[in-house]
């Protein structure tokens, strides 16, 4: 698949980890896997979202996920709900050996 892309799965955390680590199989090598959802510090510093903080992933837990697969953004994304904020995580990865690198001496893609 060229791209998977799971949003505001909420899962136990171990369940979860597991169906992307399970996804990220699917990715054809120039693929891409998305995951976008409510972050456990959403729990306490956010508002809306599941009133569980065992089914919310950690940045750290979507690291745990993405063993294997190059990270290129991984990361909390904060956004206004009425007077609040919610707090989001996401997960941008692909398979290792298909992104152009950028050479940081000259600025081109390789």
């Amino acid at each position: 698949m060229d791209l998977v892309a799971i949003g505001f799965l909420h899962l136990p955390v171990d369940e979860l980890v597991a169906v992307i680590a399970g996804a990220a199989s699917w990715l054809a090598p120039s693929g891409r896997l998305l995951y976008l959802g409510h972050a456990l510090e959403n729990f306490t510093h956010g508002v809306g979202g599941p009133p569980d903080p065992s089914i919310l992933p950690a940045i750290d837990d979507l690291a745990r996920a993405a063993s294997g697969l190059q990270v290129r953004e991984l990361g909390h994304l904060v956004r206004p709900v009425g007077e609040g904020r919610a707090i989001d995580v996401l997960l941008h990865a692909q398979p290792w050996g298909t992104a152009a690198h950028r050479d940081l001496k000259n600025g081109t893609f390789t």
